[in-house]
C-alpha cells in the first residue's frame, strides 16, 4: 500500500522504453535489473531514453549485472558498488550516436531474451513501497 502523500508525487504508468517516447526531467530513475532481460542492441537503445529522461544532477540507479556503456562521462559516480550514478551534464538526442544503433523496427524484434521476459504487471506488483 503506498501512502496518499506519495501517490499524489509519483505519476504510475505503463510505458513501453523500447517504443514510447522517454519522460523528461526525471530526479531519480531506477531501472535496476531491467536491462539484463534486453539484448545488446535494446540495452542501448533504452539506456539512452533513460538518460535523456533525467534532468541534470538527476540519479540513475542500474543493477549490480548492468553498466553504463553509454555516454559514461555525462555521469558521476555516486555509489559504485550499487551502481548509482548523478548526471554532471545534460544529455541531448544528438548524443544519440544512431550509427551503433539499429532501427527501432529492426531492435523491436529483438529486444527482449524471449525465455526471460517479465511483464511490467508481474515486476510490479511484486514491487513494495516501505515507508
Amino acid at each position: 500500500m503506498v501512502v496518499p502523500e506519495l501517490r499524489q508525487c509519483i505519476v504510475f504508468a505503463t510505458h513501453n522504453l523500447m517504443e514510447d517516447p522517454p519522460f523528461t526531467k526525471l530526479d531519480l530513475l531506477s531501472c535496476r535489473n531491467t536491462l539484463i532481460y534486453f539484448k545488446k542492441s535494446a540495452q542501448d537503445l533504452a539506456l539512452q531514453k533513460l538518460q535523456f529522461a533525467l534532468k541534470l544532477g538527476g540519479t540513475l540507479v542500474m543493477g549490480k549485472s548492468e553498466s553504463l556503456t553509454i555516454n559514461p562521462d555525462k555521469f558521476s559516480v555516486l555509489d559504485s558498488k550499487l551502481k548509482v550514478f548523478s548526471q554532471k551534464s545534460p544529455v541531448y538526442l544528438r548524443d544519440f550516436d544512431s550509427r551503433n544503433l539499429k532501427h527501432v523496427s529492426t531492435v523491436r524484434n529483438e529486444w527482449m531474451d524471449w525465455k526471460a521476459i517479465l511483464s511490467l504487471r508481474t515486476i510490479s506488483s511484486r514491487l513494495r513501497l516501505i515507508f
